[in-house]
């Protein structure tokens, strides 16, 4: 391919290189927005489940979500190059108890990875499901190391 000296060959050069440049820091065009799901099923206590969910560039926060209730929040996630998202949380139903894991990234719990994901907080432990019917993954509660 020959590519002239002109200022349109150059410009197309440089819009080939930028493509290829931001490709590994920019969400993809085609991925929809994900969201994370955290259900309060915890019985033993009154007290409202503590949820702290976080990836590398984006804090959520810490949210109380009382017995029953969802709590949700929705990222596009960058599926390709050194930044892919990766979402991990923390849930604590008390003072001496806690439960740490990764809470979505993509590929988790086998598909295309962009697909809501469900984590159900019981009294036995933390329970994962890629949809509401299934359990893929499961993290009891530790004890907190004070």
């Amino acid at each position: 391919m020959n590519i002239r000296k002109t200022s349109a060959g150059r410009v197309f050069v440089l819009f080939i290189v930028f493509l290829l440049l931001s490709t590994e820091t920019i969400p993809m065009a085609s991925a929809a927005t994900v969201s994370v799901i955290v259900h309060n099923n915890v019985t033993y206590t009154s007290r409202p489940l503590l949820v702290h969910c976080w990836s590398s560039d984006d804090d959520v926060g810490g949210k109380y979500v009382s017995f029953g209730v969802e709590y949700t929040f929705d990222f596009e996630p960058v599926l390709t190059g050194d930044k892919k998202t990766k979402y991990w949380c923390n849930l604590e139903p008390d003072a001496s108890w806690q439960a740490y894991f990764v809470a979505w990234e993509h590929g988790y719990g086998g598909g295309d990875g962009i697909a809501p994901y469900y984590w159900y907080a019981g009294d036995d432990a933390v329970h994962g499901r890629k949809d509401s019917a299934t359990c893929d993954d499961s993290y009891t509660w530790e004890w907190k190391h004070k």
